[in-house]
């Protein structure tokens, strides 16, 4: 799983176990790291967005943002985000895609 806890214009991550600045309704059961706490303040994607691993931000005035995760290539042409455990390949970044 991936430790990246910046978002792709550089904001600082929420800890995904607190509810300060931004409240959230993310269950520990959504994360692949078991829980809230353990997946800290890493850009995950808890509710299955299909804009990719994103957090919630420090800046109280930004609630979310994405994150400029790598994505990869695995068997059978499929495309994942490398903060699952079966990438193979890491092949561009998150904000490739946006430009």
């Amino acid at each position: 799983m991936g430790t990246i806890t910046t978002t792709v214009s550089g904001r600082q991550c929420q800890a995904w176990a607190s509810m300060t600045p931004h409240s959230h309704r993310q269950r520990d059961a959504n994360f692949p790291d078991g829980s809230r706490a353990a997946a800290g303040s890493y850009c995950r994607n808890p509710n299955g967005s299909p804009v990719g691993p994103w957090c919630l931000t420090m800046d109280p005035k930004k609630r979310w943002e994405v994150c400029d995760v790598q994505l990869c290539t695995q068997p059978y042409g499929k495309m994942s985000y490398f903060m699952y455990k079966k990438c193979t390949s890491c092949t561009l970044n998150y904000s490739q895609l946006l430009a």
